[in-house]
């Protein structure tokens, strides 16, 4: 129905016009491209802060890792030198410690399962010259007749190695070896010995190694000094040493001990190198923890990190680096998540705003259309000649063109939402109203006449058509909308043509006139009464015209 037409256009908010057709089209596409660009960039920002994240406390576990591996070195070493003081201790509280006592004193400490990686617990022997030929034969006397210092040549004063647990295997190697002949060794007995404390030596190859499987070494040393002597100076503990409680270490065989479960062998373990000294040096290198062969730094280094530990003024260089943990790896799977769920979210919404737009864009060019349609329609209809008009189910006139007002004397705004009886001249409202009703049921007019009364008092004939406008259910009656033709004067012509005929045959009957006429086309030959009457031919007879008359 053109009214609802025009509602539902008049209804819609379309955009301002433009002089350029494609501006909002451009517009609605840079909305997109910004959600996409911005989606991208906090997805990018997001993904980095994961990252970060990621790194941080992979960079703290790291910390973590090699202050607790810093930890058991330290605890170590000291329980270590604890055990040291534990056998000075032995000798200052016995007149003589025999070898069987040593023997004893080490299998009560169970080193070898307290403190794995330990080489083994002995005592070293200070030989003053003079006394070296006497020391010789003592041993030997105590059932080692091919026992003597090593290595050979004269010095003022020696060492002895005389004490070894387990006395055994590559530890037999070290019976008898002077350890003040060797400077490394020599400079942390002298430090033991001048401090009375714990000393640990430098980077050494220990006489236990053989030519196979050689490992770095260090040793650590506690003094043993006479008893009864003061030993308050400097001084005074040179003058009283009496020897050295030491352990030997083979590097590999002490940090496989320390280190216990944490395997440093793997990827997700940071790799270790402990230095002799403050200064890392491929001379000092006491321990790597790639112990298969490769000596190589692992490339891609992700932390590094270097801690000093000291031991009574020794120091030990901790470097540790951790290795992997690139992007592709299990690490950064929360990076991955984030970064492909946020660019399909972002892709996602692009395209859904692409497709919103787009509709927008297409509702208002429609909108625009049906604008312009719906103006056509109103003008088409406004401006007919015929009279239209339409009305609701209760029989409400909604419409009324410009042809209808002439028609009906009355302007539109003056009979819309009036009953559509005040259209028709009072003594046909009810026999037009029967026609009126019948539209409701869905009957269409094609030819039906209808008369309106004229606000002037004069009734014009239309001719009518209808069509009504049904709801979706196809039931439901919306509007109906009529177009008529004014017959008025067609109807006039015609009754004052009836007349004239009737007063032509009037006069034909009187003057004994008679006419007839033949159609053109069918040749029929058609005559009035009075012909008939003349011929005498019966009534509504018609020749045939090459009958003749």
């Amino acid at each position: 129905m053109p009214d609802t037409a025009s509602t539902s256009a008049e209804g819609i908010s379309t955009a301002p016009a433009s002089s350029d057709g494609n501006q909002p089209a451009r517009y609605n596409s840079r909305i997109a491209w910004i959600v996409l660009l911005s989606g991208l960039m906090i997805t990018a920002v997001l993904s980095l802060y994961m990252k970060s994240s990621v790194e941080r406390i992979a960079e703290q576990e790291f910390v973590s890792q090699c202050n607790e591996i810093q930890n058991r070195i330290d605890e170590r070493l000291n329980d270590h030198a604890r055990i040291l003081e534990s056998g000075a201790a032995l000798f200052n509280a016995s007149e003589i410690v025999t070898r069987e006592e040593w023997h004893i004193f080490t299998q009560y400490q169970k080193v070898e399962k307290q403190l794995p990686g330990i080489q083994g617990i002995g005592f070293s022997l200070l030989v003053p010259r003079e006394e070296l030929t006497r020391h010789i034969r003592k041993i030997r006397r105590e059932g080692f007749p091919e026992y003597k210092l090593r290595p050979d040549g004269d010095r003022e004063v020696y060492s002895s190695i005389i004490y070894l647990e387990p006395f055994s295997g590559r530890n037999l190697r070290a019976f008898g070896y002077d350890m003040l002949s060797e400077p490394v060794r020599r400079t942390a007995m002298e430090r033991a010995r001048d401090t009375g404390d714990a000393a640990l030596s430098g980077k050494v190859t220990l006489v236990q190694e053989t030519d196979r499987e050689i490992q770095a070494g260090t040793l650590m040393y506690v003094p043993v000094y006479r008893k009864g002597m003061p030993i308050e100076t400097v001084e005074q503990r040179r003058a009283a040493i009496y020897g050295w409680v030491y352990s030997p270490y083979r590097m590999n065989d002490l940090m496989r001990g320390i280190l216990g479960r944490v395997n440093l062998e793997t990827k997700k373990q940071p790799h270790l190198q402990v230095f002799d000294g403050k200064e890392p040096s491929p001379q000092n290198l006491l321990y790597e923890s790639n112990l298969k062969g490769d000596r190589k730094p692992r490339l891609g280094a992700r932390f590094t990190r270097q801690i000093q530990v000291d031991i009574n003024n020794r120091h030990w260089t901790l470097s540790f680096t951790q290795s992997g943990g690139g992007f592709l790896t299990v690490d950064y799977i929360t990076v991955w998540l984030t970064m492909i769920s946020g660019m399909l979210i972002t892709l996602l919404l692009f395209a859904l705003i692409r497709i919103l737009l787009n509709t927008r864009a297409e509702a208002q060019r429609m909108t625009e259309v049906l604008k312009e349609t719906n103006e056509y329609l109103n003008n088409l209809f406004n401006y007919a000649n015929a009279p239209i008009i339409t009305w609701d189910p209760q029989f409400k006139i909604t419409r009324f063109n410009h042809a209808f007002e002439l028609v009906a004397g009355r302007r539109t705004e003056e009979v819309v939402g009036s009953s559509i009886e005040i259209l028709f001249p009072p003594d046909r409202v009810e026999s037009s109203m029967e026609f009126i009703r019948k539209t409701l049921t869905g009957e269409r007019w094609e030819t039906v006449e209808i008369d309106i009364l004229n606000l002037d008092g004069t009734v014009r004939t239309l001719l009518w058509n209808s069509a009504t406008i049904f709801a979706d259910d196809g039931k439901t009656p919306v509007a109906t909308i009529a177009q008529g033709q004014d017959i008025t004067s067609r109807k006039e012509a015609e009754e004052r043509l009836e007349q004239s005929n009737v007063l032509l045959g009037e006069v034909g009957r009187i003057a004994k006139v008679g006419g007839w006429e033949v159609d053109a086309k069918t040749l029929g030959l058609t005559w009035t009464e009075e012909t008939g009457r003349i011929y005498e031919l019966p009534p509504g007879y018609t020749p045939p015209l090459e009958d003749g008359i």
